[in-house]
This record gives structure tokens, C-alpha cells and sequence, in this order.
């Protein structure tokens, strides 16, 4: 199938799951991996009278004070109420019931996922009386034990971020570190998929990253897909352990951000960040100070289309950026080139074990090239170098320049960087009434990055250019069923699309044919190209080593519903989520050109290898990997915190997972399972999974168990936990 049909197929690919159905999948299935989405705060306590005397059925109203949402609910007969998927923000309470003076606590802040006590004390009075009290943030969240940290608003905007990705700020967190056990970056290093951590102890593919509630993971490395700028996020916050059964798929964290939406009042923000080389120190291995200039500018702004009903918040942000890099190797001097290695002798040194530097000649060696009858080149000098000089390392010869510095290393390159970043972001939020509330929020990020010398290890350098588009959607729906019962459904689309072209590499015809190399010839357009020539010992590679062009192209698609039952004592969250995902590899083969390595093998040192024409690997790909996979993942999940008294809260949940592990499109991949102690002969003798890669998990339970006990001092709380997750590969 040409990419085209693909990639036509994988646009055309939108399916639209009907809900009873994906429930009764979701039920019938078990797991690796998938999160529910919750990204709403939790308002819950207990009304009592001077006494202490819970009061039953008092009115109960919260309102946002930012946006005028306001939600009110009746106290349970026991005094207790709970407010839940409360949209991040400050509220005001107020609390009324007749023979008591109203009761209206301003101030009250509430975070991501928040999970938050304040009790109510009435005083005996009329109702016509109020009694306003400025609320203080809880010290101590007691109805979770959870392990976390929110970053707020504030934090984002003052901490010092390099160019501004909010990424860097898990690494606050205690048990999080730098990843170095995967990848760190996309597959072409995109500059919105930078900055993967690390936590407890798992590289950065077992971690969750939601915006809003939606997948925003990238599905190959496990970093993120997108950063939205630190100007458009609310806050977010960071778990670590003991997570509610509303979440899963990978056990490392879990990053659940919040964007910011407008507000009653018109808020907006300008900015520009400067910095250049007359800033900067010269690095120590530089000739000269390299250039450099980076402006990061774009402005938000936020308000009302119609008070208290709707509102917008949206902006621009953008990044211009010319560097100098700087690498350093060595390079053979002209009189190495020429077949003279005589300023490799040196003079034997006993006290350091220094001996001279011997130049082999090849042809006086047994084969394999070992042992005491090798003869070295007399003076280190190669005789007749037209002759023995390799005819393909005359051709490349001259494309190698001369050292640019004395000592070692010996040559300094300078590849210029040029990036350009845009980004969009624009969020709706509407209120229909106290019972209806809807959002829709979308983010398009953009790079263009071209570097004039690939990988920096090549000469002569080579243009890689890396294109990056990302897209994120989301749409939610806030229904109030009844007093007691509330559903969300979330819709959310994630898409990153990269590819990388050589701009300047050498693609016409016969180009490759012209080194003279025995059989190697270009089977199409894209095999036309330098080959590689692989020096070690410190020394820069000649020719192409990319591998251009590559495209990478991941589609996420989320449907999730939530429903949450408040009854007496206990808030129940059940709900179902699918994520059916589609990922395209796109890329041309393994040095298609041609590639040879050279070691020291032959003739004791790597460029009288390569002069002589003795690599120690050699080989060409001329396969093109075109990889088109789908997979979804399926969950259902069940969770109820039981407030049993005042000071104990039991959290108690169930998730079901099933991962349908990636198959090709094209039924072009699969997986042999030995059976232990049988020949592979024939697929009978074997567990053969067509066209997949591995057998999904049909049946995998994650059960969740918390207790938080506030001791009465109400200081300190005491917590434990147990619960059992499963980590996938991504």
C-alpha cells in the first residue's frame, strides 16, 4: 500500500463509539494500560451548630469568584456535603439554614483534583445576619493519601523556566530525576516533546501526562506530545503514589494540567524574553565566541463574551532562535592523508610505558590480521602511496578539510541552528445553567528546525531539517443528573506529526555509483546519496550518516465518561474510557548508501584503515520500514471515598484494563512464542500472534485501598495505603 493511501486511511480513520458499547467491551475486557480523566477539585465537610450538633438539610452554595459558576446542594441528614468536579479557581461558600445566621467563607482555593475539608459552624441567629469568614488553605488534605505536590499559577509564571517549558518543573518533586534510562526527547528530538523525568525509579515512559484531561503523551518515546506556554496553563499537579482507581495505565506519575479560561473580568499579558552571545561567556573549546540570539515573545488575553454565562481566554507565542554549535574531533593532518604517520612515533618512554606508535602494513599479516609476523611501514610511511592508497579513499579524500587548531583535538566545526516555534492556544468555556456546563479548548504547536550540519560528528556537514506539528482538543460536558449525581463526558484528539529532510545532501544521479564502490548503485532517487565512511579514535565520520527522510505521524483519540453518586457518606466515581491510537513510521532504510566502518583492525590505527581501503563493517539497507499500527486501550473503573467519621476517611477502588497491544495495518508484523521444549519448525509447533506483536493481557484488576486517619490535634495524619498497578511499554 503507497504512503499516501496510509496516510489518506489514517486521516479518513474516525470513529465515533457508541457509549453502551464501549461499557460493555470495557466490562468484558482486563488491561495494560489507560487513565481515567478527572481534573475537577472536591469541596466536602460537615455544618454544625455552636454545639457541635450536625445541621441536617442546610443550603449549601459555592460560587466561583472569578466566573460567578455557582453550584448549591442540600447537607445530608448527618450535615455532611460534598461538591465535586469543581473547575479550578477560588470560591466563596455559603452556607444557610433557617434559625441561623448565614455563614459566607471568601478565599477559598482550590487545586487540580483537590480534595478539599472545610466544616461549617452556624451561629444561632437570623437568617438575615451573615457572618463572613476569610478562608485559609487546609494544611493537611486528609480525605486522600496520595503522594503529590501542585504547581500553582504562581509558581509557573515566577520560576525561571529555559525557554519556557513547563516540563522542567516535575523535577521538584521528591523521587523524580532527569530520564536517562529511555528517551529524552521525541524521535527527531522536537522541541515540544523535550524535558522526560523520571520517578520511582521508572524511566520516563511510565508516566501520564493529561491537559485537561486528555492524553497528551507522546506515544513512541513517552515524554510529552505538546507544552502548552506557561501563560495559558492554570496549574497542575504532580502524583507520585497511591493514586485513586479514576487513574492508571502506567505506574511511574501522573501530570494533570489545567489550562486557564477567561473570567467575569479582561485579564491579558505581553511579553518578550531576550538573550544573545553579547550575554554570554565564550565556551572554553570555541575560537571565538559563537553567535546567538533567542526571542521568545506573544502575548494571552482573557474575559468575558457574556458575563457570568461565557467566556474566552486565547494567545500567541513564539520563538526565534540562531545559534552556533560548537563540536570538536580530529582530523588527519595533510601528511597523514598523503601516507605519512611518521609524527605518530614517538620515543619509547619506560617510567610511562609510552612505545612507539607502529603503523602496520596489511599485506605482511596472516589472516585474521593477528600475531608476531606483521611488519609495520618503515618510518611509519606508506611507499607508493598512488599505488596503495585506496582508489574510493582518493575520491573522498578531498572533501576532508585540514586540522583548524593545533593539539587534540585538532579541528573545531561551528554548525548554525536556526528555530522558528509557533504556538496557538484558545479555550471556550459556557455555562447553559446551574445543571449544564461545556468547554472546548484547543492548542496547535509548529517548529521548523534546521541545522547546517547534521548530527555535528559528519564532514562536510550536511543540512538535517526537522518539521514538528502538534495539535491538542479538548471537549467536555458537565451534566447535573439530580442533587446527588453529576456526568462528564471528555472528548479529546492528540496528534504529532514530524519529519525530517536532508536539505543539502547529494541526491543526483549516479552520485553514489561515481565513488567506484563494487556494487553499490542506487535502487531509487532517495539511495542516492554520500556514502558513510566511519573513522574512530576520536575522528569525525566522513559522508551521510542520517537516516532522511523519516516521518513520524501519532493520532490519540479519548472518549471517557465519568459518573459520580454522592449518598450519605460516600462519593462514588464509576466510569468507562477508550483510547484508540494509530502511529505511522515512515522511514528510508539504514544507510542506503552505503556505510564503512573503520577501526584500528589491520593496520593498528583507524585512518591508515581507511587509506588503505581495509574496513572493519561494511553493509547497505535497501528496505524501507513503512510501519502503520493501531491499537486502543480500554478501562473501567470504580471508586468510593467513605468518610466513617470526621477524622477517618477509607478510599477504596477497582480498575479493569485491557490493552490491545499495536498491530499493522498491512499485517506485516508478528511474534513467535516458543512452546518450552519443542523445535520451532513449523507455526504448529509455536504460539505465532498475527498480525501483532505479543498476546494482550485479557484480565488485569488494579485494586486500590487507602486510609487517612486525622489524628485530634488536627496537625498530623496518618496514612497508609495498598494498591497494585501494572506498568506498559509506554
Amino acid at each position: 500500500m503507497k504512503r499516501e493511501q496510509i496516510l489518506a486511511r489514517l486521516k479518513a480513520r474516525r470513529i465515533l463509539w457508541v457509549p453502551a458499547l464501549t461499557a460493555l467491551a470495557l466490562l468484558l475486557s482486563g488491561c495494560p494500560e489507560l487513565q481515567g480523566q478527572e481534573v475537577g477539585a472536591t469541596l466536602y465537610g460537615t455544618v454544625t451548630d455552636p454545639g457541635g450538633a450536625t445541621v441536617p438539610e442546610a443550603s449549601v452554595t459555592i460560587t466561583n469568584s472569578a466566573t460567578g459558576f455557582a453550584v448549591t446542594k442540600k447537607a445530608g441528614p448527618d450535615g455532611s456535603y460534598v461538591v465535586t468536579s469543581l473547575p479550578v479557581g477560588t470560591y466563596t461558600l455559603t452556607v444557610e439554614h433557617p434559625g441561623f445566621e448565614k455563614s459566607v467563607q471568601t478565599g477559598i482555593k482550590l487545586d487540580v483534583f483537590q480534595k478539599a475539608l472545610v466544616d461549617v459552624q452556624l451561629r444561632v441567629g437570623a437568617v438575615t445576619t451573615t457572618v463572613e469568614v476569610a478562608a485559609a488553605a487546609p494544611l493537611v488534605e486528609t480525605a486522600t493519601a496520595t503522594v503529590g505536590a501542585t504547581i500553582t499559577t504562581a509558581q509557573v509564571s515566577e520560576l525561571p523556566l529555559n525557554i519556557r517549558r513547563f516540563g522542567t518543573l516535575p523535577l521538584l518533586m521528591p523521587g523524580t530525576v532527569p530520564d536517562r534510562g529511555g528517551f529524552s526527547s521525541n524521535i527527531f528530538g522536537s522541541p515540544f516533546s523535550e524535558d522526560t523525568y523520571a520517578s520511582n525509579g521508572l524511566r520516563g515512559s511510565g508516566n501520564n501526562v493529561l491537559i485537561d484531561g486528555v492524553d497528551s503523551k507522546n506515544m513512541f518515546t513517552g515524554g510529552f506530545s505538546i507544552q502548552p506556554s506557561p501563560d495559558a496553563i492554570s496549574e497542575f499537579k504532580i502524583q507520585t503514589q497511591s493514586f485513586s482507581a479514576v487513574f492508571g495505565k502506567n505506574g511511574g506519575s501522573t501530570i494533570n494540567l489545567v489550562t486557564k479560561s477567561g473570567t467575569n473580568e479582561i485579564h491579558g499579558s505581553g511579553f518578550e524574553f531576550l538573550r544573545n552571545d553579547k550575554l554570554d561567556a565564550r565556551n572554553f573549546f570555541d575560537n571565538e565566541r559563537p553567535p546567538f540570539k533567542r526571542n521568545q515573545y506573544g502575548g494571552y488575553v482573557g474575559g468575558p463574551i457574556k458575563k457570568n454565562k461565557t467566556f474566552f481566554f486565547g494567545g500567541y507565542e513564539a520563538l526565534r532562535k540562531r545559534k552556533g554549535l560548537t563540536s570538536t574531533g580530529l582530523v588527519p593532518t595533510p601528511a597523514m592523508l598523503g601516507g605519512d604517520f611518521s609524527e605518530l612515533l614517538t620515543e619509547p618512554d619506560p617510567t610511562t610505558g609510552t612505545v612507539p606508535y607502529r603503523i602496520i602494513d596489511p599485506t605482511t599479516c596472516p589472516d585474521p590480521p593477528f600475531g608476531s609476523t606483521c611488519q609495520a611501514f618503515p618510518d611509519n610511511i606508506i611507499p607508493n602511496p598512488n599505488e596503495r592508497i585506496d582508489p574510493v579513499a582518493k575520491k573522498v579524500i578531498p572533501f576532508i578539510p585540514a586540522p583548524n587548531r593545533p593539539g587534540s583535538p585538532n579541528f573545531v566545526v561551528n554548525p548554525r541552528e536556526r528555530r522558528n516555534d509557533n504556538q496557538f492556544s484558545a479555550r471556550i468555556d459556557h455555562s447553559f445553567g446551574p445543571n449544564d456546563n461545556i468547554y472546548g479548548r484547543y492548542i496547535f504547536a509548529q517548529s521548523v528546525t534546521f541545522t547546517t550540519d547534521q548530527a555535528y560528528t559528519t564532514l562536510p556537514g550536511f543540512g538535517d531539517k526537522i518539521r514538528y506539528r502538534g495539535q491538542n482538543i479538548a471537549l467536555s460536558w458537565t451534566h447535573t443528573l439530580s442533587p446527588t449525581i453529576l456526568n462528564e463526558f471528555r472528548f479529546g484528539f492528540s496528534r504529532n506529526m514530524d519529519i525530517g529532510t536532508c536539505e543539502n545532501c547529494p541526491r543526483a544521479k549516479g552520485f553514489v555509483e561515481s565513488f567506484g564502490i563494487a556494487n553499490l548503485k542506487a535502487l531509487s532517487p532517495e539511495d542516492e546519496g554520500f556514502p558513510y565512511f566511519g573513522l574512530s579514535q576520536g575522528y569525525f565520520g566522513i559522508g551521510d550518516s542520517n537516516y532522511r527522510p523519516v516521518e513520524s505521524n501519532d493520532m490519540v483519540e479519548k472518549y471517557n465518561d465519568t459518573l459520580t453518586i454522592t449518598k450519605g457518606k460516600h462519593t462514588i466515581a464509576t466510569g468507562v474510557d477508550m483510547q484508540p491510537y494509530q502511529s505511522l513510521r515512515d522511514q528510508a532504510p539504514f544507510s542506503p548508501h552505503g556505510q564503512f566502518d573503520f577501526g584500528n583492525l589491520y593496520s593498528n590505527f583507524t585512518v591508515s584503515d581507511f587509506l588503505l581501503g581495509y574496513p572493519g563493517s561494511a553493509g547497505r539497507s535497501v528496505a524501507k520500514r513503512v510501519n502503520y499500527h493501531d491499537g486502543k486501550f480500554l478501562n473501567a473503573f470504580f471508586q468510593d471515598d467513605f468518610r466513617a467519621t470526621p477524622n477517618l476517611t477509607i478510599n477504596i477502588g477497582l480498575r479493569w484494563e485491557y490493552h490491545q497491544l499495536p498491530t499493522d495495518r498491512r499485517d506485516a508484523g508478528a511474534a513467535l512464542f516458543p512452546i518450552p521444549g519443542m523445535p520451532l519448525q513449523t507455526p504448529g509447533n509455536a504460539f505465532l500472534v498475527v498480525p501483532g506483536y505479543a498476546q494482550a493481557d485479557q484480565l488485569c484488576q488494579e485494586p486500590r485501598f487507602i486510609l487517612d486517619q486525622g489524628l485530634s490535634t488536627e496537625r498530623h495524619l496518618v496514612m497508609c495505603s495498598a494498591d497494585m498497578k501494572k506498568y506498559g511499554f509506554t
